[in-house]
């Protein structure tokens, strides 16, 4: 068997639309075979031609190296489910397939998505949100109730498809969209309505001439434009920025709504994710961009009714963990601590009550918490060990820089190689001095070998771990310092 490109093989490429192959003797007989269009059957698989010594051959599974198949079947008929004239024996379609279509029902179909100036034009989008494919024919678009402007012809939208209509464009819309705000009126074939309102047209700080995007209540944002495409997360607000509920106030529920989605991690799935954005550093994608400094600055806002930021702020914070408490000290206001922390099960944590908002959410091995106008310099208590694996402190407005204690920033390299035999080696990162062990355990955890311990000045050192002694199988090399533990594989191979 010979791959193309492979060692020792052919390097001519087969056509996928039909193809040939010569196979000649050392005295130049030939034997050719024709090898027709590439085929796949309904589940994917790509078939093969196979062929006997006369170099006539059929379609048959893939079998490189192995007895040819039988030849495949093709059983010509419409393959589609949702065909009328579906055919369940057919694995080969032939286009034939039939459909009943019925009228849309409004609000199972809607307007998704309009833009009222920009490149590109004016543009009206209709999204079939229903599970059955429909026609549009009959429902009619204009920008008032008058309902003169334009009407569907025989329009078959699937489920999950659009209909994207430009002004002035054939079979579309003729009536432009003011760009100072406008309505776009869409109805059914009995003259049933649905009214979406377009505001004043506006443009990103790259100049890009934002849409409106809409769900089947009529109720919209304004996003990046996508004719014909699922439309993109809000860029920016109906709502006044902070006001989360939409309310028309900031008040303690919108902090709450705005802390918990952080800890969640899915404040980009809010229905007013860009209120959430405070500090205007979201960029609308599914990634997001939330976190304490939003929260802070939204708290302040409460507060004090102002969004002006505090003299009294804080440019530089400490992180101190001592006795089982950590506790944070800065030159000024701390507004706010987010960190996320990775532990055993067997950590638990308590927060400080002496705070406007305190909380945190566990998932697995991983503690995500957060602090908001702390009245006290202690944050929270704990048993167990942690690693605190990312940490944002804010002042009023702005992030501020934390030294963080030993133990948070100490690191140990991935051990090479890993596998190994008999030895490995790994390098342990000590930022400041201070005391520490590294022991390598087996799976009954017993330590088998002390690779450091005790009092080692800031530096850098070579670890080495000569196996010789031990057996094969799976060990783990523990590294503490202050309380804290960094924790890795080694896998010895003999």
């Amino acid at each position: 068997v010979g791959y193309e490109d492979s060692t020792d093989s052919f390097n001519s490429g087969l056509g996928s639309d039909g193809d040939r192959v010569v196979f000649a003797d050392a005295d130049g007989s030939i034997l050719i075979t024709l090898l027709e269009q590439s085929l796949e059957t309904l589940e994917g698989i790509e078939l093969s031609q196979s062929f006997g010594s006369n170099g006539e051959g059929c379609y048959t599974l893939p079998t490189p190296g192995e007895s040819n198949a039988d030849c495949y079947e093709f059983i010509i008929g419409c393959t589609d489910p949702d065909a009328t004239n579906y055919d369940p024996d057919a694995n080969a379609d032939d286009g034939s397939c039939e459909y009943s279509t019925t009228s849309c029902i409004l609000n199972d179909v809607y307007v998704s998505e309009a833009a009222n100036r920009g490149d590109p034009d004016d543009y009206i989008e209709v999204y079939n949100n229903g599970s059955e494919e429909c026609t549009l024919a009959g429902f009619q678009l204009d920008d008032s109730e008058e309902l003169e402007d334009f009407t569907f012809g025989n329009v078959i939208l699937a489920p999950g498809d659009f209909w994207v209509g430009y002004e002035d464009s054939t079979d579309s819309f003729n009536s432009g969209l003011g760009s100072a705000g406008d309505i776009v009126v869409f109805a059914d074939s009995d003259g049933n309505m649905l009214t979406i309102i377009l505001e004043e047209s506006i443009a990103t700080e790259d100049g890009v001439e934002l849409s409106q995007s809409y769900g089947s209540d009529g109720i919209g944002c304004y996003t990046l434009p996508t004719p014909g495409e699922s439309n993109t997360i809000c860029m920016a607000c109906f709502c006044a920025i902070g006001d989360i509920n939409c309310d028309g106030g900031w008040n303690v529920l919108d902090i709450v709504a705005l802390a918990n989605c952080v800890l969640a991690g899915n404040c980009v799935d809010l229905e007013n994710a860009c209120a959430a954005d405070m500090n205007g550093d979201w960029d609308g994608s599914d990634v997001g961009g939330f976190n304490v400094l939003d929260i802070v600055a939204l708290a302040n806002c409460v507060l004090a009714g102002n969004c002006g930021g505090r003299v009294d702020d804080a440019s530089h914070a400490k992180l101190n963990i001592d006795d089982n408490m950590v506790s944070i000290e800065g030159d000024g206001f701390i507004g706010g601590v987010q960190m996320t922390l990775k532990h055993g099960d067997d950590f638990s944590i308590e927060m400080t009550d002496r705070t406007l908002f305190a909380d945190y959410l566990t998932i697995g091995n991983e503690t995500r918490l957060l602090v908001i106008t702390p009245e006290t310099d202690k944050l929270f208590s704990y048993n167990g060990d942690f690693e605190i694996t990312e940490i944002i402190v804010a002042n009023s407005q702005y992030e501020v820089s934390v030294d963080l204690p030993l133990a948070t920033s100490f690191s140990i390299s991935d051990a090479y190689p890993n596998p190994f035999n008999p030895t490995t080696v790994m390098e342990l990162t000590m930022p400041v001095s201070g005391a520490m062990q590294v022991e390598v355990y087996n799976l009954l955890g017993q330590v088998v070998s002390t690779l450091a311990s005790g009092y080692k000045d800031a530096g850098t050192y070579s670890l080495t771990w000569d196996a010789s002694d031990v057996s094969s199988g799976m060990y783990f090399v523990k590294a503490h310092a202050d309380g804290f533990t960094k924790t890795q594989k080694l896998m010895l191979v003999k």
